[in-house]
């Protein structure tokens, strides 16, 4: 579903559009497409190997030659790695124990904000046909717009929740996926500002002449200090 998009600059061609997450016109733009149903594809169904069934059926999934790799002397590596992926893929199709998963279609909004928006809809094309008064369309669209924003609030919420989990569970692997996720993998922040030594003395460029080994050298202290620290605000010592 395409929705939110207006065209910016009326008095220009409108050869652009902006898109405006404040802004509903779904109800008032119509937006078609057009495509060659030749060039339309149907995309492979991922296939994987069901783990479960695996436990299941364990003495099945056995090699009837365990003396490949020995016998292969001269085979490489990578070689050696592709062949044994393509065994244990047609042992797991022998056994039964490939599974194509569904398609799983994550969504914000609820089936009862769907079903608003819907309704909300309808009501407009009553509404051009002057089937439906404006009173009616109005309470339509603020009780669509009024779930819409609920929706959002809660699945804000749970990724709230999920973040505090996260740092709480102490899975930094995953919190730091998502801050990466959020803040962008190619933005880099690089700084170059005088710092304090363990007696408080600013290094710059014009204090000393390597000004970068300084830094690196009071960077590593820092962090050498804080792998000793005894006041539980690093959990544990083990991780650093």
């Amino acid at each position: 579903m395409i929705d939110h998009i207006y065209y910016a600059g009326l008095n220009s061609r409108p050869s652009w559009c902006t898109s405006n997450s404040y802004l509903d016109l779904s109800d008032h733009m119509m937006i078609t497409a057009q495509w060659s149903l030749d060039a339309l594809e149907v995309p492979a169904k991922k296939v994987k190997i069901n783990v479960k069934k695996l436990l299941l059926t364990e003495n099945n999934f056995v090699s009837y030659n365990q003396f490949t790799v020995l016998a292969e002397s001269e085979m490489g590596q990578n070689k050696l790695c592709r062949g044994l992926i393509d065994i244990v893929w047609d042992l797991s199709a022998r056994v039964g124990e490939l599974d194509v998963p569904g398609e799983t279609i994550n969504t914000v909004l609820s089936n009862i904000t769907l079903k608003k928006i819907k309704k909300r809809r309808i009501k407009f094309r009553k509404l051009t046909k002057n089937n439906c008064s404006i009173s009616k369309y109005s309470r339509a669209k603020s009780n669509a717009d009024r779930s819409i924003k609920a929706d959002r609030k809660a699945q804000h919420a749970k990724r709230l929740k999920k973040i505090a989990d996260q740092i709480l569970n102490n899975d930094s692997k995953s919190y730091w996926r998502y801050i990466k996720a959020y803040t962008g993998k190619s933005f880099q922040s690089i700084a170059d500002c005088p710092v304090y030594d363990k007696n408080k003395n600013s290094i710059t460029e014009k204090d000393e002449k390597n000004e970068k080994n300084e830094k690196i050298k009071i960077w590593t202290n820092n962090f050498g200090e804080l792998t000793k620290d005894t006041t539980g605000n690093s959990r544990t010592t083990d991780k650093w």
